[in-house]
């Protein structure tokens, strides 16, 4: 359901239309279905306001939160091959995110939100599998080898907000006859 956004993004920045369906029934005239209205129900409000926020909220903050606590709880959240994002790196995020709603007027609000979701998870498997913060078998174990890879993660990062920024403001066909 989720990957749907990045078709209609890919539709966005190729400059695609959509078809005769969702022109009529999708809320931005993309082709995806979270922005899909059944009768006066938005789709989206539905699964990404309620359930996916519940989710968020207890993947980001309660579980993390509890584990402080109760270590057992990340032993059990691990032990199904899952992980639990850094507490500082969940802070960061949600300092962002309010920043974000506060301050910053954007024609795409809710894009900049996700982008900046997007990147936190990024970050958070990363740091979690990779360098092992708050997880307890990282992948790099070699203190040169957590340099190497931090620095080329941190260029790419860079690199996907770069494109991300530049597409954001264009279309594929503006950008390639620019």
């Amino acid at each position: 359901f989720g990957s749907m956004e990045e078709i209609s993004w890919f539709q966005r920045i190729a400059d695609i239309n959509a078809g005769e369906f969702f022109l009529t029934h999708n809320k931005q005239a993309e082709t995806n279905l979270h922005n899909l209205k059944v009768g006066e129900v938005g789709i989206n409000k539905l699964i990404f306001g309620k359930i996916l926020f519940l989710g968020l909220i207890t993947h980001n903050v309660i579980l993390p939160l509890m584990s402080i606590k109760r270590p057992k709880i990340r032993h059990w959240v691990e032990s199904k091959g899952f992980f639990l994002p850094p507490l500082q790196l969940v802070a960061t995020y949600l300092a962002l995110a309010i920043i974000l709603q506060a301050f910053v007027s954007h024609r795409r609000e809710k894009e900049l939100l996700e982008v900046i979701g997007a990147i936190h998870y990024f970050t958070s498997v990363f740091l979690t599998y990779g360098l092992g913060i708050g997880y307890s078998k990282p992948i790099l174990s070699n203190l040169e080898e957590k340099r190497r890879t931090t620095l080329l993660f941190s260029i790419l990062l860079f690199f996907l907000v770069y494109i991300a920024w530049i597409l954001g403001n264009m279309s594929l066909k503006d950008f390639l006859l620019k």
